[in-house]
């Protein structure tokens, strides 16, 4: 069944606020390059600093609404991403300012600014054209994704299915799940994908066009790469063949993983084709009379600050005025403020109509700190902000994300936010963060007891075996990122196909459930490179089956190596390659201890 993410979004509070922090950075921004509006007198360090970090958090803003695109419509912002990184005046003073200032003493410094300036330089330089292309057929593929959600919402309608608020691909495993026979399943889903063809064929000529703009970029640019995939893994500390090793490695796990789940779902529905179709059926077959739980947010950010504190010596305090669409908290290490964060909350509903950003209040000479956010779906009714599990895990996901935007010391040059580490680091901090929820003392931090840790533990194992069901897709969706970019023509069904037949994968995975993936803003932004995603979640892996055995109370371990800490905050060391067995021991140990019968092999 498809599942290309959905554009359904709706405005929602904490954008006008972050619309103010982009013209307050941009600002302050101007202010420095350009001092009263004339060259001013060469950067100090500690202007440099500032400069590097403005640009730093208007990049993480914009993947932060970039990955939130789901919940919040932030076209309207745009033209901050435009005034940041391609306004000729405020790039030409900041490159500049650059040229001017140095040499700085601390060879750190120095290297800070010579990088900038170098990116500053190269983007000068490279064609114009191609960026402009690349600009508008982005533009069509989020043109194509709400077409194609208008369309099948259309279907749904004319089969009798509805709902006044879940995605398309949502709604119709909802209903799938719910058909008992498993030749009616079968039909629908045929259908669906019948209905979707067109779409995915539009956006697959889309995805291709991209590919050769990037080709000929690649190849006219000044490092005059042979590939995509060369100049993309300039910003990996791997190389593109181990990159492959490991991916064909987790690739051939997860399709013998997926496997036996498709035995167990033939098994549970009586499905003769296309057995993860049914996969919302053999759930459902499972869960009755078990109810989701829901976690109140406050203890969650509770144990998150515990953590950070103890693991990373990091203080998070709440600050003294708070917002009512956010819960801002100060970040601090060895006595140092270094930002903040705000845990943006997502409430059910929200206005209709798109309010305007609050006043500025700070000026141009404010100095600007790290900034992050968060976001945090809320359950609709009720007025203690609980989240679900899912939405926990994400926000200790996203957690792992703000917090590296605001410890990490060294603020590498990006556009979209993701190349302030070696890109095949990206998910490592992230990913681990996120496997707090599944500690032996999650339930007690958050204080469950009795029938609530019961069904914290079929939370953990719809999770797992949610993640189960999609891990092939996913990967097999960065094996075919990883082909095409590698050669010099061609586009991505040829590079399925080539990747279908070299691991065998006809009735395990379609085509069609791929092209959504490579719409996602680090496939664009680093396109070859979507292998980072389970590099970094078996990294995280590996590390956490030592931190699962350790009590919260008896953090930090003692004698345990500091892989954290190289991993997330220092670019200039290796990524050892994780091994891929923990990933797959992780999601089975979290399935196997839950009160669903799953009749696994």
């Amino acid at each position: 069944m498809a599942t290309i993410t959905t554009r359904r979004p709706n405005y929602r509070d904490n954008l006008p606020a972050i619309e103010a922090e982009l013209a307050e950075g941009a600002e302050r921004l101007r202010t420095l390059v350009t001092p009263s509006g004339h060259p001013g007198p060469a950067l100090t360090p500690e202007t440099l600093r500032e400069i590097v970090l403005i640009y730093s958090n208007a990049a993480s803003t914009f993947a932060y609404l970039e990955g939130s695109q789901r919940f919040d419509d932030y076209q309207h912002l745009l033209g901050w991403h435009e005034t940041y990184f391609h306004d000729q005046d405020l790039t030409a003073a900041t490159e500049k300012a650059l040229a001017a200032a140095g040499p700085f003493t601390p060879h750190n410094l120095e290297d800070l600014r010579l990088t900038w300036l170098a990116w500053f330089t190269d983007r000068r330089h490279a064609p114009q054209q191609a960026r402009r292309r690349q600009a508008e057929l982005g533009a069509d593929m989020r043109a194509i994704l709400r077409q194609m959600d208008a369309r099948q919402l259309e279907f749904l309608q004319k089969v009798k299915i509805s709902s006044p608020s879940a995605s398309p691909s949502v709604m119709l495993a909802e209903a799938a799940s719910r058909l008992k026979e498993p030749a009616t399943r079968t039909k629908l889903t045929t259908a669906w994908r019948r209905h979707s063809a067109p779409d995915i064929a539009a956006l697959t000529q889309v995805l291709d066009e991209a590919v050769e703009v990037r080709r000929r970029a690649a190849r006219e640019g000044a490092g005059g790469h042979p590939t995509v995939l060369a100049q993309t893994f300039e910003g990996c500390s791997v190389s593109a063949a181990e990159a492959t090793s490991f991916l064909d490695e987790f690739l051939t796990q997860a399709l013998e993983s997926q496997r036996e789940l498709e035995s167990a779902i033939r098994t549970a529905t009586g499905c003769t084709q296309h057995p993860m179709d049914h996969f919302g059926r053999y759930l459902r077959t499972r869960m009755s009379g078990h109810r989701a739980p829901t976690f109140k947010l406050q203890a969650l950010l509770d144990l998150l600050s515990t953590l950070a504190r103890r693991v990373l010596g990091v203080t998070l305090i709440a600050a003294p005025a708070q917002h009512a669409h956010a819960l801002t908290f100060r970040v601090a290490r060895a006595g140092e403020e270094l930002g903040s964060i705000d845990f943006d909350l997502l409430r059910p509903g929200g206005p209709g109509h798109r309010p305007a950003p609050p006043p500025l209040t700070a000026t141009s000479q404010t100095p600007v700190k790290a900034k992050a956010h968060v976001l945090c779906p809320l359950q609709p009714g009720d007025d203690a902000d609980h989240v679900t599990f899912a939405a926990a895990q994400a926000i200790f996901h996203e957690f792992g994300h703000a917090l590296t935007h605001v410890l990490f010391p060294h603020r590498m040059p990006s556009e979209w936010g993701i190349e302030y580490l070696p890109l095949d680091r990206l998910e490592c901090a992230s990913t681990w963060w996120e496997r707090w929820v599944y500690h032996p003392d999650f339930a007690g931090a958050l204080d469950l007891t009795g029938e609530a840790q019961e069904a914290l533990a079929l939370a953990r194992q719809l999770r797992a075996l949610e993640t189960w069901s999609t891990t092939l897709q996913c990967t097999v969706a960065a094996a075919v990122d990883l082909d095409v970019h590698s050669r010099s023509e061609g586009g991505h069904r040829e590079a399925f196909e080539r990747v279908s037949q070299k691991f065998s994968l006809a009735g395990h995975c379609a085509y069609g459930d791929l092209p959504g993936y490579f719409t996602h803003l680090t496939w664009q932004a680093a396109p070859g490179a979507g292998f980072l995603y389970f590099w970094g979640a078996a990294s995280s892996a590996e590390i956490f089956k030592r931190h699962q055995k350790v009590r919260v109370a008896d953090l930090p371990a003692k004698g345990r190596p500091d892989e954290l800490t190289h991993l997330w905050l220092d670019p200039g060391l290796p990524s050892p390659r994780p091994p891929v067995g923990p990933y797959f021991e992780f999601l089975r140990d979290v399935v196997d201890a839950g009160p669903m019968e799953v009749a696994l092999p």
